[in-house]
């Protein structure tokens, strides 16, 4: 028996019609545009990156072109995904999270490429949603997150029992993260906050800046900060 290779490797080019093209272009671009919308609300931390988000939409439209211009051409296909192995980010990534989000984009952006629609919009809204959750019951955290963090200089005079009225008048609860005695004789006193209600944050500081003792008062949020 003969075998036909051409037709084994089927090496010629598989033709779409322009309005398929600009079809699952857009509708992949439509799912990066909601994997950055997740991406954007459940991100943690301070090291948000604008030229990230361009990357993944990038990736994802990107490898939805490919696929395209490589169906049934396998030979093609290990060629330029063999090419995406060369791909190296000139920073590191701060995140894990951040390498999970580039590799969805892309299994979003072939299976656009490839029309399977309905498993890109599923596996974008499961995984979406999963991901929401995950960030919306904190499911994972290690430490209980806090309102404020809140960092005192003091000098030598100062006395953290104190503040205790006044914690009481405004803190649902509070914990003492570290405190650091110099030479100089101040201090400096680290503590996290959980408010009664939040409008009690504004009469604390102002409290707090009118006692002598008291240097400094910085306040940081709690919101998004990173895991130690």
């Amino acid at each position: 028996l003969k075998m036909d290779l051409s037709s084994f490797y089927n090496l010629n080019p598989t033709e779409f019609s322009s309005a398929i093209i600009i079809f699952n272009l857009a509708f992949s671009l439509t799912l990066q545009l909601f994997i950055i919308y997740i991406y954007k609300k459940t991100r943690h931390g301070l090291s948000h990156s604008q030229s990230f988000i361009f990357a993944v939409i990038i990736f994802g439209v990107l490898s939805t072109a490919i696929m395209m211009a490589v169906q049934n051409n396998i030979i093609g296909a290990f060629a330029i995904f063999s090419a995406f192995s060369l791909v190296r980010f000139r920073s590191i990534l701060k995140e894990p999270s951040d390498l999970a989000y580039i590799f969805f984009a892309l299994i979003i952006g072939i299976t656009a490429g490839m029309s399977h629609y309905a498993l890109a919009l599923i596996t974008a809204a499961f995984l979406g949603g999963i991901i929401y959750a995950f960030h919306r019951f904190h499911w994972g955290q290690v430490v209980e997150k806090f309102d404020y963090l809140l960092i005192l200089t003091t000098d030598k005079s100062f006395r953290l029992e104190s503040l205790n009225d006044l914690f009481n008048q405004n803190l649902e609860r509070r914990e003492l993260i570290h405190a650091k005695h110099y030479d100089n004789g101040q201090s400096e006193y680290c503590l996290s906050l959980h408010l009664k209600e939040m409008e009690n944050l504004s009469p604390l500081v102002d409290q707090m800046n009118s006692l002598a003792s008291i240097k400094q008062v910085e306040i940081l949020s709690g919101q998004g900060s990173a895991e130690y």
